[in-house]
């Protein structure tokens, strides 16, 4: 089983409040939630976020779509995974899947591809750090790794920022068009501008389906 867990904040300085942002008549944590739930592999959905006076609204959410949620650091996001791990008593033998609220546009197929390689990899995902994608990781290799390195700004951020640098790791990098898409694009909801593409698609219809 495949441990996803969704990273969302609405406290975000740049767009606060982004992941209740509709998109399509939906809440874009919603979709988020509803693509990971559209994977064929078994999984257990986790929704990761921040403190819970600040992230409240999301637990309505989390309830409603059943599954789990857990309130954290709200700016370390590597802690954050870290004290979710141990609350929910996750083991190191476990799969895990990370995807951003971020990334409004991630493809099912996308992850489900990502499922057919970690078996002979420590990391799979697809190069460069794809805005349609997640990563996934086997978590007992990346906390022996990752806890031998000082964690540095973008680990904190970005969580496996350095783990992906680590050269003895068996890693999969997925090609840059796979599936026909240009994962050199950036498209992800992370600050105003980001906000207005996201209406441009949402008004052209190019992007009717998850």
């Amino acid at each position: 089983m495949i441990k996803i867990f969704i990273q969302c904040r609405l406290n975000s300085s740049r767009l606060p409040g982004k992941a209740l942002v509709t998109f399509f008549g939906t809440k874009i944590i919603e979709r988020i939630i509803l693509i990971t739930k559209k994977t064929s592999f078994k999984k257990k959905i986790y929704l990761l976020t921040g403190s819970k006076n600040k992230n409240f609204k999301l637990l309505k959410i989390a309830k409603k779509h059943n599954i789990d949620i857990y309130f954290g650091n709200e700016q370390n996001v590597f802690k954050r995974y870290c004290d979710a791990i141990n609350f929910f008593k996750i083991k190191p033998s476990s799969l895990i899947m990370r995807v951003t609220a971020d990334n409004y546009l991630i493809q099912p197929k996308i992850l489900n591809l990502l499922c057919r390689y970690i078996k002979n990899y420590d990391y799979v995902y697809v190069s460069p750090l794809s805005h349609f994608s997640g990563e996934l990781f086997k978590l007992e290799t990346f906390l022996k790794k990752i806890k031998k390195k000082k964690t540095s700004s973008n680990t904190k951020e970005h969580v496996t920022y350095n783990f992906r640098k680590i050269k003895n790791i068996k890693t999969k990098k997925l090609n840059w068009n796979l599936l026909g898409i240009n994962h050199n694009s950036r498209i992800t909801l992370d600050t105003p501008k980001d906000f207005e593409l996201l209406k441009k698609i949402e008004s052209k219809k190019l992007c009717k389906k998850i």
